[in-house]
């Protein structure tokens, strides 16, 4: 399994997926070998094989649970809808209905399109277990989709309760409050004074040299070696690279992580703390501390779904390089867009802001903010570096 990390980290993706096998082979309920072995197939074009170590794995040791748990999270990640109804049922047929099966399945349903069917199975797990935070928060959404502002709004606020560091409760109390006019909205985002837009150029010439912007894109290209994007990431149409960039140790990479964190914790420090705020309560006087980084690029059509970063507190967008269309006068082609969700609505909302990208440019906001892109159509890549971080307290 080693060997396929390593293999597969210096884009030898052939031989890395020759290696997963093989260790799986050898040991059916090594669970991170399945786990990255179908997380993988996807990104070099082999969508349609990423289950299929998990099947022969679960034939041969049918009563392994973990092994189970394990099939349907990368189902679930993977939002493979049927898989998982398969998984998840037969799971409940063999374990007992259990309420994570149980939420498993309605997930199954609602990949597919069954809102109806989700909604009444997630309906019954939370009247027998009324703290499950997860029905909670699946719940939001299809209720949301189906009209049913009022009881979309309670599973939110329940979720905010349960779990009030799960950004996801209050992704979808912005978009509730914005569709009830309800003023606690722009107390929870405020989309000129929480996003904030740093000019990186300067900083980064002085630590790297006058070329220094054209130096570190191309190093964040070269470490794009897939061919396809994540399925479980916002990206379409490109690529995103593997592991925590920031765990990286080259030089431009250093530096850049370096200044990046001085310029991110003193624009945070022009905030002012506002207690019980899901944001603006958690501003620490200790700074910030990176929980994950990475580097996307997208090709000509490509963009970001909308979606929020469920287990940030502040995310971002760094613009290491950008295609000729994009910052075009009059165009919004390749720009950043908050506000709008990833559901289908009667009515589409129109996007609370358009940030319109520059080279050298960061782009910091709540994690619970929706944001997306809009598509280019023009052949050099957009290129983006993006983390999280947290309260370093």
């Amino acid at each position: 399994m080693l060997q396929a990390h390593l293999e597969a980290d210096q884009g030898n993706f052939t031989a890395a997926v020759t290696a997963y096998q093989k260790a799986i082979a050898l040991a059916p309920d090594l669970l991170p070998a399945h786990e990255s072995l179908a997380r993988l197939l996807p990104q070099i074009g082999a969508a349609d094989q990423a289950m299929e170590s998990y099947w022969s794995a679960l034939a041969a040791q049918p009563d392994n649970k973990a092994l189970w748990a394990s099939a349907i999270g990368t189902a679930k990640a993977l939002r493979f809808g049927s898989a998982l109804e398969t998984l998840a049922a037969s799971a409940c047929d063999r374990f007992g209905a259990a309420p994570d099966l149980l939420i498993a399945l309605a997930l199954g349903f609602a990949f597919q399109g069954q809102a109806d069917l989700a909604i009444a199975q997630l309906d019954r797990v939370v009247a027998a277990v009324p703290d499950a935070v997860a029905a909670h928060l699946h719940l939001a959404p299809l209720l949301l989709e189906v009209g049913d502002l009022e009881r979309a709004e309670q599973s939110a606020t329940a979720a905010t309760q349960l779990d009030p560091l799960d950004q996801s409760g209050w992704a979808w109390l912005s978009i509730l409050w914005r569709l009830s006019e309800d003023p606690r909205e722009q107390w929870l985002i405020d989309y000129e004074r929480h996003i904030l837009l740093l000019d990186l150029r300067a900083d980064i010439e002085a630590a790297l040299g006058s070329d220094g912007l054209a130096q570190f894109a191309d190093y964040l290209s070269a470490c794009h070696t897939t061919t396809s994007h994540p399925l479980d990431q916002s990206a379409r149409g490109g690529t995103q690279t593997r592991g925590d960039l920031f765990a990286r140790r080259e030089e431009p990479l250093l530096v850049f992580k370096k200044l990046l964190q001085r310029r991110v914790e003193a624009a945070l420090q022009a905030l002012s703390p506002v207690a019980g705020h899901p944001f603006l309560g958690r501003l620490s006087d200790q700074g910030i501390r990176f929980a994950g980084a990475w580097s996307i690029q997208l090709r000509e059509s490509g963009h970001h779904a909308h979606h929020i970063h469920h287990k940030g507190w502040l995310s971002s967008a760094f613009y290491a390089a950008l295609p000729p269309s994009v910052g075009q006068t009059g165009s919004d082609a390749g720009a950043l867009i908050f506000g709008v969700p990833e559901v289908h609505l009667p009515h589409p909302l129109a996007p609370r802001r358009i940030l319109i990208p520059q080279p050298g440019h960061l782009a910091l906001f709540p994690s619970y903010t929706w944001h997306g892109t809009v598509p280019f159509l023009d052949a050099p890549p957009r290129l983006t570096l993006a983390f999280d971080a947290l309260p370093a307290s």
